[in-house]
């Protein structure tokens, strides 16, 4: 028999989903695909259907299991999906609104979906919900945390071919930096004439110094 409550109406946001998104952030074999949703540097309306094909196909298969499960009408289903597609769309656009902080006291809102996208992990790793913020409130996940950046760290390709490669890698090997060593000991020299206010004769010895305690270093 076929059932229609408040309960089971907001279906993505049950706690059991809440769990299962956490997942595709906690194991590697499911967020080989997840990143392809999170490595959009510009956060907008685009980014919430950026989704490989393999999360929808699981998505989907959960889901359904849970409709036969619970038996939810088909009606029920149309709603749940037509709404949670509206607020996919809010809070992954770009915008910031009045009453934005009160809204997101029970809802999902854009600048804690920012959060969910931010480049660092223990701030990713927050604000599942896709419609209410309660379950976040309520698991402790929730955060209100500004990101400085969107994304993911190291390389991460845009273009659909090396996307589809990308997506069957664990890891994303970080960007090489170059180290200036004279400039480091310039800065470490600077600062140890700024500790005896710059008195004179002594640039040599604060470089010498300082390029010893640098070289100590590597």
């Amino acid at each position: 028999m076929k059932r229609n409550s408040i309960a089971i109406d907001i279906l993505p946001d049950t706690c059991i989903e809440i769990d299962w998104r956490s997942a595709y952030h906690q194991f590697d074999s499911l967020w080989m695909f997840h990143k392809v949703h999170h490595n959009d540097p510009c956060l907008n309306v685009s980014t919430g259907f950026r989704i490989h094909i393999t999360e929808l196909l699981i998505t989907h298969l959960l889901k359904a299991i849970m409709i036969i499960v619970l038996g939810i009408d088909v009606l029920t289903v149309l709603a749940n999906e037509v709404v949670t597609t509206l607020f996919i769309m809010l809070h992954h656009s770009n915008i910031t609104f009045k009453g934005e902080k009160w809204f997101g006291c029970v809802f999902i809102v854009p600048y804690l979906h920012r959060t969910h996208h931010s480049i660092q992990r223990n701030e990713h790793d927050r604000n599942y919900g896709a419609i209410l913020s309660i379950w976040d409130r309520i698991f402790g996940t929730l955060s209100e945390l500004e990101p400085l950046e969107i994304g993911i760290k190291g390389n991460s390709p845009l273009d659909f071919v090396n996307l589809v490669r990308f997506n069957f890698t664990l890891s994303t090997p970080p960007t090489p930096r170059t180290v200036n060593l004279e400039s480091m000991i310039a800065e470490a020299a600077y600062y140890r004439a700024e500790k005896r206010n710059f008195s004179p004769g002594q640039a040599l010895n604060d470089w010498l110094e300082a390029k010893k305690k640098i070289n100590q270093l590597e």
